[in-house]
């Protein structure tokens, strides 16, 4: 199912189902959500997005009938992972280390607490947002009463380095602004596999570079105390009922604490770079699902790095006007 009918990629599926976009029509996707599953009978759901783990998570409450066809976990977490605020206080009642936040709409004496605490510069972000959209560095108080009182913002602490960004100011004051620039710095992302009973069946660490958002090299990470910390974290969430992919986005702070900034409960874009990495996934989480026995990769193991690319496909319109005109397409 995608709302997005010129998108090429979808075009490679067996079944593409053109559905109205969840956020912005919620009723009508349901609908239209009821008749895809009539008419396939699929063995398992599987989101792509974030706002879908939530709309499954919800569904796996309402019908529990539907509960073991639904890659996701229990609704509060779905919840936790899709809203950043409500990520921060989730990890604070389970002690998880997330990195300290503070609503843009909160009590003036707790936001200048948070700074008074943390400092600038600071992350303020979307509460729902992805893929680093909506993200800006907060630099000085003029910016943050700007922002004060947005419902839909959170105020996160910073994890990078901030002489790093006192010495990018300093080059902008004497040079002017690059045309591309970015605060971003290496990831770690922690990539967990959770069966349907609770079951951990695999977590995987990596170090991401990332640009604007997106990982664009990925390597195997040599920290041994991130695995075990992520190994630590994953089965804490399996316990909370967590099931399905997770994954968790994290950073060391200035102290060298390994902080958690970010909750995925789905497959994300590194997925096929963990596959050429050796950490099959899909593989992993479809057999603990299933009981099926996929057929191998064919992917040597031994890799240790992977530089994501994108892949240029043509827009077909002829494909793109059958699929809207009759709501699916088949090869």
């Amino acid at each position: 199912m995608n709302s997005k009918e010129d998108e090429p990629a979808i075009f490679e599926y067996d079944i593409v189902f053109s559905a109205p976009p969840l956020v912005a029509s919620r009723s009508e996707f349901e609908h239209r959500f009821e008749e895809v599953m009539s008419l396939v009978k699929p063995d398992l759901v599987i989101p792509c997005r974030d706002e879908d783990v939530a709309f499954l998570a919800e569904l796996a409450e309402e019908r529990p009938a539907l509960r073991d066809r639904l890659l996701c976990g229990s609704r509060t977490l779905a919840s936790a992972m899709l809203d950043k605020g409500h990520s921060w206080v989730f990890s604070q009642t389970h002690g998880l280390p997330f990195a300290p936040v503070v609503e843009a709409d909160a009590p003036t004496t707790a936001v200048d607490a948070f700074i008074q605490q943390h400092g600038f510069p600071f992350i303020a972000k979307p509460r729902n947002g992805f893929a680093s959209k909506g993200v800006t560095l907060v630099l000085e108080r003029g910016q943050l009463d700007a922002l004060l009182g947005q419902k839909d913002l959170i105020l996160q602490k910073f994890l990078g380095d901030p002489m790093a960004v006192t010495e990018y100011l300093g080059r902008i004051k004497k040079e002017g602004i690059p045309l591309f620039h970015s605060f971003e710095e290496t990831k770690i992302s922690v990539q967990g596999c959770i069966g349907p009973d609770g079951t951990v069946g695999g977590v995987f660490v990596t170090q991401n570079t990332m640009r604007q958002g997106q990982s664009v090299c990925v390597e195997i990470s040599e920290d041994n105390s991130a695995l075990l910390e992520g190994t630590r974290w994953v089965a804490k969430l399996a316990e909370l009922g967590w099931k399905g992919p997770i994954n968790l986005q994290c950073q060391r702070d200035q102290n060298g604490q390994l902080m958690i900034y970010e909750y995925n409960g789905r497959f994300t874009g590194a997925t096929s770079a963990r596959v050429l990495l050796g950490f099959d996934e899909v593989g992993i989480t479809l057999k603990m699902w299933l009981g099926h026995e996929f057929p191998s990769s064919g992917i040597e193991s031994g890799n240790r790095a992977v530089v994501r690319a994108p892949i240029s496909r043509a827009v077909e319109l002829e494909k793109v006007r059958l699929l809207h005109e009759a709501s699916d397409w088949r090869p």
